[in-house]
């Protein structure tokens, strides 16, 4: 059963392809029933109960040594973190199926891929990065957390990280075999505490350190929240997506397969801020609880980190007590190095590596330093054995293994092959299903730090200083703007100036023709001064102007002409996908007295007109001289007035199978529309097929007798016909195909012509305009060369609109009216019971759709009502303008 619902639910997310039936709350388009938040999940397999992050402090000795190996470090070794790289740790392509997207335009069709020559990828860690975003964007979250957490966004986590020894087929390779030894004999004892085997002789003899590096953070520089990349027999970050490996732990799948890992944090020496904070383990069966341990000098925090999610604070100057922080922007490739400062001491240098240029110059007791030394954690000698010659783990396993129990949870389509979904469009849902639900919430990180700030005195956010709305910044060009909502944007100067709303520039939404940019000279415009007052921002202009703005509206544009300024602000990605409907669809019908008196219910059935574009309103009155006024009282009731054409008296039309009447409306003396026998069967069709611009609904109202049709939605027949034969889909939306009407009964200077591709598609690439009429199509107008198959492609498109897999054959009764979206929607007349029936009907354009949409959105019926068309929050627009085009 395919359930129809108001777009109002579907605020902010995206378009999806679909066939089975409309999700409920989703985030990508292969999903057909979203779970509700996951509990945590029990993992099982772990042979050993896993203990909660410990703490230790290791000798002055250890620190010392630490410190001067990172001093001594080479400038090209420490390698600055972004999402393009990692040193040598990371690696972005497998060869897996559905991996990456041709790269066709400059931005990525998701937010979450990344550009490697001429292919989209997903991001090495995507899933960060969606629980990140929805730390930030949570309802209900708290200004602390940007404050605490900075708000450079990406920038933020652009730290410094080198390499000090990894583990390979020879053993562990060290850059410092001192310092590789002295944290193996000093740590391991608590390493092996954490998986409950510190008393097993054997585990301390087979027990190894597989990668040792160290984190040197800027002030302002931030570790987002995340789990630590697990291991699997056979699978680790050099052969598998890091995200993924991170999705194959939370799901709690592959547990035979897991490699028991404990990291270990040292700080060798102590910092202001960059606390760290470990939530509990993702199972949520262990006693611990979240915990946030402060930057000391020797101190270290041991934990299993691919199952803890864990972030630091905004690291601080050694003298910096405020709350926010000012994020270091870094040169794109970045080095860093010592040297003797003046005082005597030892100052850290950011050099712009292309350039040489110092861009950054810090005394030493400003930075955070970490050191991570992980461990391989074996019990005996055939747990090593199993490590390294037991069954493997692939990546392709783990995809398939994750689809298949999507599909079993009913998330995903059940009736596809799981090899058949590409790894792209699984990475949402796979994060969304398995990861998300075991990270913490923004109400759970809040009231974890606000008591961690009491704990140590530092004042929060209620105590400081109130954060300033809105200022200029210093740059002449473009104006920086905060808000209540803790979002920020910069906004061109230009932009503002030109959008100004006062009386002067701006009378009841008519900007007057004066207003050019041009003419006025603002090219070079600036404001001399901004303030923010009674929900307003007043911006006074170099040109001696004064402007006024309304924040929510300011804010509300942000969104799309802004240049986000914080992590609150980066919009939540939308998909650019449809959803279509099959056979399955139980076509929505609607009680006319339930759409008058039930707002909800009326909702509901705009709605329908964009998906899935049919429905049947049911209980319309019986007009008593069966004219057509109760029919066009009832449309003008539910949408407005049906349009007019030039020749016909009427703005509805009659299709009669009375013989008295059928010779009147079909032989032409009433001016009629009609060029088809009523009677008939028809072919699957749109309607004004030959109009520059078809009419965008289609109502038709069974004022007596009884009608039996059918519909399909030419969109999912569409998707269906470029999956099974590309070549055809490609033919039928590049090459241009005619349409008109030539009858005797028209007058000539009123033929219309149409030239348009049977399927028209949008700037996404997605359908929106089916045109089909054997009854309008003129001779074909394909080129000698194509037209063979051209001719096999139409052909074969026509079939399918038939197809039973598609086609949904129905009755309608007497007082029934069908409301079609005639931009997808193709409809046919498959027989009439008992050879008698009046049909009336009329049509609407898009935009008395939409307007009508409007007015049920804000209340706000008249076109030309006295409010500022600008002023109207365009968020409540969300979910009905992604199916607009």
């Amino acid at each position: 059963m395919a359930s129809i619902l108001s777009p109002l639910s579907f605020t902010g997310l995206k378009q999806r392809w679909l066939v089975k039936r409309r999700p409920k709350v989703v985030s990508n388009k292969l999903v057909v029933r979203a779970s509700s938040r996951r509990p945590r999940i029990d993992v099982g397999a772990v042979e050993f109960k896993t203990e909660g992050p410990i703490t230790k402090v290791v000798g002055e000795d250890v620190c010392e040594h630490a410190i001067s190996v990172l001093r001594s470090t080479p400038p090209k070794d420490f390698v600055s973190v972004d999402d393009t790289d990692e040193g040598d740790i990371r690696k972005l392509l497998f060869g897996l199926n559905g991996e990456t997207l041709p790269a066709e335009t400059e931005e990525p069709p998701y937010p979450y891929l990344l550009r490697r020559g001429d292919k989209w990828a997903v991001g090495y860690r995507y899933d960060s990065d969606v629980i990140n975003g929805s730390l930030f964007r949570e309802e209900g979250c708290k200004p602390e957390l940007a404050q605490l957490f900075g708000e450079g966004g990406k920038a933020a986590d652009r730290y410094f990280r080198y390499v000090l020894g990894y583990q390979n087929n020879e053993g562990f390779v060290s850059k410092d075999e001192k310092l590789h030894q002295m944290l193996r004999e000093t740590l391991m004892p608590s390493a092996l505490s954490i998986f409950g085997v510190e008393d097993v002789e054997e585990a301390s003899r087979h027990t190894s350190v597989y990668s040792l590096y160290a984190n040197v953070l800027l002030p302002g520089h931030v570790i987002n929240l995340h789990l630590d990349v697990p291991e699997f027999r056979g699978l680790d970050r050099s052969n598998c997506p890091t995200w993924l490996l991170v999705v194959a732990r939370c799901a709690g799948l592959f547990e035979e397969y897991r490699v028991n890992n404990v990291t270990s944090v040292f700080y060798p020496k102590g910092a202001n801020g960059g606390a760290l904070a470990v939530y509990p383990h993702i199972n949520g069966e262990q006693s611990d609880s979240a915990q946030v341990y402060s930057v000391e000098g020797g101190s270290v925090v041991l934990l299993d980190a691919d199952s803890h999610h864990h972030h630091s604070e905004a690291a601080r100057a050694v003298d910096d007590t405020g709350l926010t922080v000012e994020c270091p922007i870094l040169p794109k490739s970045a080095e860093l190095s010592t040297r003797a400062s003046a005082n005597g001491g030892v100052e850290w240098v950011v050099t712009d590596s292309d350039t040489d240029e110092e861009v950054l110059v810090y005394p030493e007791t400003d930075l955070r330093f970490s050191i991570s030394c992980k461990f391989h954690i074996f019990a005996n000698q055939e747990e090593v054995d199993q490590f390294k010659n037991g069954e493997k783990l692939t990546a392709d396993q783990i995809i398939t293994g994750l689809t298949k129990d999507l599909q079993e949870r009913g998330v995903l389509d059940a009736s596809r092959d799981p090899s058949s979904f590409a790894l792209t469009e699984l990475a949402p849902v796979f994060v969304d299903e398995y990861v998300s639900p075991t990270a913490p919430s923004s109400d759970e990180v809040d009231q974890l730090w606000k008591s961690y700030l009491a704990d140590v005195g530092r004042e929060t956010v209620e105590e400081s200083e109130p954060v300033a709305v809105a200022n200029a910044t210093s740059n002449s060009t473009t104006t920086l703007i905060s808000f209540d909502s803790g979002k920020a944007y910069s906004y061109h100067n230009l932009w503002l100036r030109d959008a100004c709303k006062c009386q002067e520039c701006c009378n009841v939404g008519m900007r007057p023709a004066t207003m050019s940019a041009h003419i006025l000279g603002l090219e070079e415009v600036a404001p001399v001064e901004i303030d923010v007052s009674d929900d307003k921002l007043k911006v006074e202009w170099t040109d001696g102007h004064k402007s006024t703005y309304p924040m929510h509206w300011l804010e509300v544009m942000g969104k799309s002409v802004g240049k986000p300024e914080n992590n609150l602000s980066v919009p939540v990605p939308r998909s650019t996908e449809q959803i279509v409907w099959d056979s399955s669809l139980d076509i929505p019908k609607y009680q006319l007295e339930d759409l008058r008196a039930s707002p909800e219910e009326y909702a509901k059935f705009l709605a329908g007109v964009t998906y899935p574009g049919v429905g049947i309103v049911k209980g319309v009155p019986m007009d008593p001289e069966k004219k057509h006024h109760t029919f066009v009282n009832v449309m003008q009731e539910l949408i407005g007035r049906l349009n007019s054409h030039p020749i016909r008296d009427n703005r509805h039309w009659t299709i009669s199978t009375q013989a008295e009447q059928y010779e009147e409306i079909f032989t032409g003396k009433g001016k009629s529309s009609l060029d088809y026998a009523a009677k008939d069967p028809l072919l699957s069709h749109t309607d004004h097929s030959d109009y520059l611009s078809p009419a965008f609904m289609v109502c038709m109202h069974v004022l007596d007798g009884r009608s039996c049709n059918s519909v399909v939605d030419g969109f999912a027949v569409a998707k269906a016909l470029k999956e099974e034969d590309p070549e055809a889909y490609e033919l039928l939306t590049t090459e241009k195909q005619g349409y008109a009407r030539l009858q005797e009964f028209y007058e000539m200077p009123l033929n219309k012509w149409a030239i348009s591709p049977v399927i028209s598609l949008d700037e996404n690439g997605n359908p929106k305009l089916i045109r089909m009429s054997e009854g309008k199509r003129t001779s074909f107008m394909t080129d000698f060369e194509k037209f063979p198959k051209y001719w096999a492609a139409y052909n074969k498109f026509t079939q399918m609109l038939d197809d039973p897999r598609f086609q949904i054959i129905f009755e309608m009764e007497k007082g029934d009216v069908l409301i079609l979206n005639n931009h997808r929607t193709c409809h046919g007349r498959v027989y009439i019971p008992g050879g008698y029936r009046i049909l009336l009907g009329g049509t609407f354009g898009k935009d008395q759709y939409i307007n009508r949409v409007r007015g049920q959105k804000v209340g706000v019926h008249d076109a030309h009502d006295k409010a500022y068309y600008v002023e109207l929050p365009m968020d409540y627009f969300d979910g009905y303008m992604d199916t607009w085009s």
